[in-house]
């Protein structure tokens, strides 16, 4: 439920002739990080296609995937190996393909 309606049904719960016994609000996970900053982040970009959000934490120790990546990142074994664009390749055949003609 977003923010504007939640403050319609606190303004109809003070209406002399309205009684407001409660309302139902659902959160849905949408994006999971490492680290809270990130989650901020995710937030800051995407929230126009998500209307409100807002960080949550929750235990991911039954998830070994997340565990694996954890352990790997801590022990030095997972390392970022940056891989060109599919667009870059792209370019480069292109040009390529000019010059061999």
């Amino acid at each position: 439920m977003s923010e504007s309606s939640c403050v319609r049904w606190e303004i109809l719960s003070e209406l002399e002739d309205h009684t407001v016994t409660g309302w139902n609000t659902r959160w849905e996970i949408v994006n999971s990080h490492f680290t809270k900053d990130a989650a901020e982040a995710f937030i800051r970009r995407k929230r126009h296609d998500y209307g409100e959000m807002r960080v949550y934490a929750e235990s991911q120790y039954y998830a070994w995937e997340f565990e694996a990546i954890k352990a790997a990142i801590l022990s030095g074994t997972l390392h970022f190996t940056p891989v060109p664009d599919v667009k870059d390749k792209e370019l480069v055949q292109m040009e390529n393909c000019r010059f061999t003609k």
